[in-house]
């Protein structure tokens, strides 16, 4: 393989496993919002499971523009290791929301008070 076609398949693999990584989500969100945003209306879960989605895929071009900004600025590297560090957040923040006590020293995620989300008081 030339270079241009080893670049290629380096994008497109990695295009395949982002859209894999949002279809996964898209499948499971019913038991995300059960498990994440007990609002104690099945619907309501769902909405704001599909709404962390939305925000996620949202977020997509505004990262690159000002990603894209800093790695020109500061080269690849660095760039890499931001994109990293930021991945990394997302998931250490998970021990701070789960409901099961064992995973996580407090029982519910910061936002919900007493299993309901500020979103499901007004509705």
């Amino acid at each position: 393989m030339n270079g241009k076609a080893l670049d290629v398949a380096r994008v497109s693999t990695g295009n395949f496993l982002e859209m894999y990584d949002f279809m996964v989500f898209g499948y499971y969100a019913s038991a995300i919002g059960r498990t994440f945003f007990p609002t104690g209306r099945e619907f309501l879960s769902l909405m704001l499971s599909l709404a962390t989605f939305c925000a996620g895929f949202l977020m997509r071009p505004l990262g690159a523009i000002m990603l894209g900004a800093h790695i020109d600025h500061h080269g690849r590297r660095k760039g890499l290791l931001l994109t990293l560090g930021l991945m990394a957040v997302a998931p250490s923040r998970l021990r701070w929301c789960h409901r099961t006590p064992l995973l996580a020293s407090r029982p519910r995620c910061w936002w919900l008070r007493d299993g309901r989300s500020r979103a499901s008081r007004r509705v």
